[in-house]
């Protein structure tokens, strides 16, 4: 499952961010008493830097689209700009549906 619900949050982001390289992840299993999903730690390039601050602001309140699973939570955990552009590492929890 986490394997499945990590390749479906990037391909989510990607199309957010417009395209992203550079991508790395680590992914854990997550449980509660009512829910099972994946704890996530991604690091990015996004391949456009124009409106990359918006971008970040607003997504947590943007509606990933991940069949069989949702985002619950999501925040940027580390942001590192460089001349060549930004490195973004984000942290989410992701939930399977029902």
């Amino acid at each position: 499952m986490s394997r499945d619900a990590s390749s479906r949050l990037i391909r989510a982001l990607a199309v957010y961010f417009g395209s992203m390289s550079a991508v790395d992840h680590r992914t854990t299993k997550w449980s509660s008493a009512t829910f099972t999903g994946s704890r996530h730690l991604i690091w990015f390039k996004p391949d456009q830097q124009a409106d990359l601050d918006e971008l970040l602001k607003n997504l947590p309140e943007v509606d990933l689209p991940m069949p069989g699973h949702f985002v619950a939570d999501i925040e940027v955990a580390e942001r590192h700009d460089h001349a060549d552009g930004a490195r973004i590492g984000l942290r989410a929890l992701t939930i399977a549906e029902a």
